[in-house]
């Protein structure tokens, strides 16, 4: 049962340790620049370190059933095991980085979900996946809401609006409604969400604050480039969206993108909070020691993207 005066971070770490390593460093950013408590909601069998309990003020097993048991669509049953009244989760592999958050809880305060996002009415999205139209011809909602789903706020109300919304459509999917599965946007191996969570908000008469560039929720990397990031001086700014400087809170590093910018984010938070770094396992590589890879981020990240080792995953030191 969550208090009905409390508020939190929600974060979630399924099935793989680099996954939770992920969540140890979204959860020191969120430490240092804020003072509000953080769950982890865990899955697969995964145990927390000793030395990063000290971090989540909740750890919550989270294995739902199915069709809920997927990586992406298992968010619509978050508001079964969160224990905040009023919830902000954040994938994993974003930081926050800004100090102005709290503009975006008393933006959010009054509604039962927040998010940024722009209302699209017609054409494709998702790459180009989900045809707007369709969704617009067979009345399931007046358009589609385009934004990255990584950070959102709820409401806990035990049926809120936006998820029930989701689970609805979900269901309508996998019963093999023709005109919807026509326009679902898949992922290999996994059902995305992304079009449930725009789809279903649309459905509703939630105020939706559009992006402004200049003052986001989240600045998510793809399609972004010409990085700057200041984590002492809490701020950071990139090219996006034909603006120069787009700002914001969280910096939502998408498969750790920038690299270069993550590892220096992590590396920063994780040494304000006093916690260990982990080691990285390049694809096809020996496992490389924190203390190697921190004396010169950008050294180790060519060391790690030259080719031979195209990808890495944050591992336990043997």
């Amino acid at each position: 049962m969550s208090d009905p005066a409390s508020e939190g971070y929600i974060l979630i770490a399924a099935n793989k340790h680099h996954y939770l390593e992920l969540a140890v460093s979204a959860a020191c950013s969120l430490k240092y620049n804020d003072d509000r408590p953080i769950a982890l909601m865990i899955s697969g069998g995964l145990s927390v370190p000793k030395c990063y309990s000290g971090l989540f003020d909740h750890i919550v097993a989270f294995d739902p059933g199915p069709p809920y048991d997927g990586m992406f669509v298992r968010r619509f049953v978050l508001e079964k095991y969160s224990p905040f009244a009023r919830c902000m989760h954040i994938d994993a592999d974003c930081l926050l980085i800004g100090d102005k958050i709290d503009h975006f809880w008393s933006l959010f305060a009054d509604r039962p979900f927040g998010v940024m996002a722009n209302l699209k009415t017609t054409g494709k999205c998702y790459r180009d996946t989900l045809d707007i139209d369709e969704v617009v011809q067979a009345g399931l909602a007046p358009g589609v809401y385009i934004t990255n789903w990584g950070v959102f706020y709820y409401q806990n109300t035990g049926d809120n609006i936006v998820l029930h919304k989701g689970r609805e459509l979900l269901e309508m999917m996998l019963n093999d409604d023709d005109a919807f599965k026509a326009s679902y946007f898949s992922r290999p191996g996994q059902l995305s969400d992304e079009p449930l969570w725009g789809i279903g908000l649309a459905q509703t008469e939630i105020e939706v604050p559009p992006h402004d560039y200049g003052a986001l929720l989240q600045l998510t990397s793809p399609n972004t480039s010409d990085h700057k990031f200041d984590f002492a001086g809490r701020k950071f700014h990139a090219r996006k969206g034909g603006i120069p400087k787009a700002r914001g809170q969280i910096y939502h590093f998408a498969a750790m993108n920038p690299l270069d910018g993550y590892l220096e984010g992590i590396q920063f938070y994780r040494e304000q909070l006093q916690v260990p770094l982990p080691s990285i396992h390049p694809k096809g590589g020996d496992l490389i020691d924190p203390s190697i890879w921190t004396n010169d981020v950008p050294g180790a990240v060519s060391q790690m993207m030259d080719g031979s080792h195209p990808t890495f995953e944050f591992a336990l030191a043997d």
